[in-house]
């Protein structure tokens, strides 16, 4: 691989997007850029400062004051906004909720977009998101479009929250990725939606090695 190549990878939430982008960045020695915790680091902000979330002009104006970054620690990246780290305070579920409200918003989204785009300049790197292969990075070396079926994508977040010590039934779960899929879908600026050019990934029955071994599988064809 030479210069700096980039790899999408792009599906709904619970697919398994960030289990794979971190065990490709891993494998390939790339950088990881997980796109999501930005608008939850920008959602935990607007959660914070008590600003409402039907107040679209109070949150764009919050956004463009905003700086995020990514730092590396150990192997991992931790993301920090305005200086303040938030990863450990980012992955509820009335975040999750925001962030899905707020990223619907363009202003948003183009502040967002341009941030990435500067982040990843200049390195090897790993995106993923809902909008990386479309909007954030078409012309990406290699595009991946995860999926899974949404009973399997309800058992791996039930399986996440557990493991996280919160409990929150499968039934609620599954209606949670639904109306979730809903808004990411049919939202007017950059919706969730497989790229022409994206290799469909199905991990419904895929264990995480074999899941990593056929995504490599893609690389290995996409970026010479």
């Amino acid at each position: 691989m030479s210069g700096y190549p980039v790899i999408a990878i792009d599906g709904p939430s619970a697919s398994g997007k960030s289990t794979l982008a971190k065990a490709l960045a891993r494998r390939l020695k790339f950088d990881y850029l997980d796109t999501g915790a930005m608008y939850r680091a920008l959602a935990w902000k607007v959660l914070a400062a008590k600003i409402s979330l039907k107040d679209r002009k109070g949150i764009v104006g919050l956004c463009r004051r905003q700086k995020i970054k990514f730092i590396k620690s150990g192997r991992r990246f931790r993301i920090f906004i305005n200086g303040r780290d938030v990863t450990g305070k980012i992955r509820t579920s009335e975040v999750s909720e925001a962030a899905s409200i707020l990223s619907r918003i363009k202003e948003v989204r183009r502040v967002m977009v341009r941030t990435q785009r500067k982040l990843a300049e200049k390195r090897k790197v790993i995106l993923e998101g809902r909008d990386i292969g479309t909007v954030v990075f078409p012309e990406a070396d290699c595009k991946i479009f995860l999926d899974a079926s949404l009973e399997e994508r309800a058992i791996r977040r039930h399986k996440e929250f557990l493991g996280k010590g919160r409990k929150s039934g499968k039934a609620k779960l599954k209606k949670d990725l639904m109306r979730r899929d809903n808004r990411d879908s049919r939202r007017k600026v950059a919706p969730l939606r497989k790229s022409r050019d994206a290799v469909l990934l199905d991990s419904t029955d895929l264990t995480i090695s074999s899941m990593l071994r056929e995504a490599l599988a893609i690389v290995t064809e996409k970026i010479n």
